[in-house]
């Protein structure tokens, strides 16, 4: 009884890890299939079997698994250096997240706004140094014909103070600038 158990293990082991010339490559092919996360398993069809490349085996792949920690990683990646649990608990974290999106998509148009502001300022104060208010220099350019949008105007303001007083004169000529009525 011992020596049937015995021979059938023995039987089970031989038919699984072959001897002879193929023996070790197909061990360290095996080796290679479990670390890429193939499952080996026997050829039984024995037309394929009957190949040249040494005993038949085929490649079968195994299902992938859905990593640990997905969801929790998703949310707290972006939290990665917030205070305290801001940064470790999973809802803590979402939360911070989603906060964090809200004000970023707000900031995004209120940067274009405060922008807009610092190129009149800055405009007008250009305009004033020419004897015109910001709005006199607005009309007057259109009236002109000149296409040029504030945040262009506010560069020449800046960097080429000649160039602007020409588009300032421009803009006087087009359309003068009106002298205020006296109250009686």
């Amino acid at each position: 009884m011992r020596n049937e158990s015995s021979a059938i293990i023995a039987l089970g082991s031989a038919s699984r890890v072959p001897a002879g010339r193929f023996a070790a490559p197909l061990r360290r092919r095996r080796k290679a299939i479990f670390r890429c996360g193939k499952q080996f398993i026997p050829e039984t069809n024995p037309l394929r079997a009957a190949s040249f490349r040494g005993p038949a085996t085929r490649l079968v792949s195994r299902k992938k698994e859905k990593p640990h920690g997905t969801r929790k990683t998703r949310h707290q990646a972006p939290t990665k250096g917030f205070f305290l649990t801001k940064s470790k608990l999973y809802q803590s974290a979402q939360e911070a997240a989603n906060r964090a999106d809200r004000y970023a998509f707000r900031d995004r148009r209120a940067k274009k706004r405060q922008y807009r502001r610092l190129w009149i300022q800055r405009i007008g104060a250009a305009a004033r140094l020419n004897g015109l208010t910001y709005g006199q220099l607005i009309h007057g350019l259109k009236a002109a014909g000149v296409a040029l949008d504030r945040k262009v105007l506010a560069d020449i303001a800046v960097k080429d103070a000649p160039g602007f007083a020409q588009l300032a004169a421009k803009a006087k000529a087009a359309a003068p600038p009106q002298a205020k009525a006296k109250k009686a």
